[in-house]
């Protein structure tokens, strides 16, 4: 009796083994993926660019209309958004996959957003080119398919080898997508500056010049935060593009003390990334 309970139980120590050891994975993967979701935090959008610059055309005209995105055509800034938010869903399924396989458990991924499909061509600025749909439509599939077939801890290292590739394309134009948005409060800033400068220039008391000059210099220290915010945001994904470039060079040495020890640092310099955003 005591035999076949020992017989048993080694199953069980040795998975319980494999799941401590591959624990410094799960946690940077983890860390990976909560610094990716803080894109759902950034108050900007391409539509909301084209949404502004409609606005902002038709009270320079002094026009008021009832509904300012009737004659606004924002459909390449609205699929600019889609193809962004289809780049960022699969990167962050495939991190939380990645985590969950680590400690050896089934992922719970919603991947309906997954069969989502992008195309190719040049949205408001935002390019995407045949490699980026190819890399899409693959990361996808490792996250639809490696994943819900019950893939255990022994096959990581397959994952990582197979999902490198699509990940260092996809992550540039996810970082393109971010500059694109730089560029717009860029310009904002500059259309701003304009404007007030026009109405400082009007025939207005002190008390009213100095309320234009408050108004100039709050939005513009907005605009500034905003920018903090997606360079600070673009940072993380560089870091996570070099870890995930990390795990696939030591993809047969996963549990190696040199590479946890990588792996902390990574883990770490990621924290840092999101203590930082989580402070503007």
């Amino acid at each position: 009796m005591n035999r076949n309970c020992n017989l048993i139980l080694i199953p069980v120590i040795l998975i319980l083994a494999g799941c401590a050891t591959l624990q410094p994975v799960r946690e940077v993967t983890t860390k990976a993926t909560n610094a990716l979701i803080l894109y759902e935090e950034l108050p900007v959008t391409y539509q909301q660019f084209c949404e502004d610059r409609c606005q902002f055309t038709l009270a320079r005209k002094n026009q008021i209309v009832r509904d300012s995105a009737i004659d606004c055509d924002c459909k390449v800034f609205r699929q600019a958004d889609q193809a962004t938010g289809r780049v960022y869903r699969t990167i962050t399924a495939y991190f939380k996959s990645l985590s969950e396989l680590a400690a050896g458990d089934l992922t719970t991924v919603n991947t309906k957003a997954l069969n989502e499909t992008i195309i190719e061509g040049n949205f408001a600025g935002l390019t995407i080119e045949k490699p980026t749909v190819n890399a899409y439509g693959a990361l996808a599939k490792i996250v639809i398919t490696a994943f819900t077939e019950e893939y255990r801890r022994n096959k990581l290292k397959q994952v990582i080898e197979s999902a490198n590739p699509s990940l260092q394309v996809l992550i540039p134009v996810f970082q393109a997508s971010l500059k694109n948005l730089t560029s717009e409060l860029e310009f904002q800033k500059e259309r701003n500056y304009a404007l007030y400068n026009e109405l400082i220039r009007e025939n207005l008391n002190s008390v009213e010049k100095n309320r234009v000059a408050r108004e100039y210099y709050e939005q513009l220290n907005n605009i500034k935060i905003i920018e903090e915010k997606i360079e600070t945001y673009s940072s993380g994904l560089a870091t996570i593009a070099k870890g995930h470039q990390r795990l696939f060079d030591n993809r047969d040495k996963l549990t190696g003390k040199e590479f946890i020890a990588g792996l902390a640092e990574f883990s770490g310099t990621l924290q840092d990334l999101i203590t930082a955003f989580r402070k503007i």
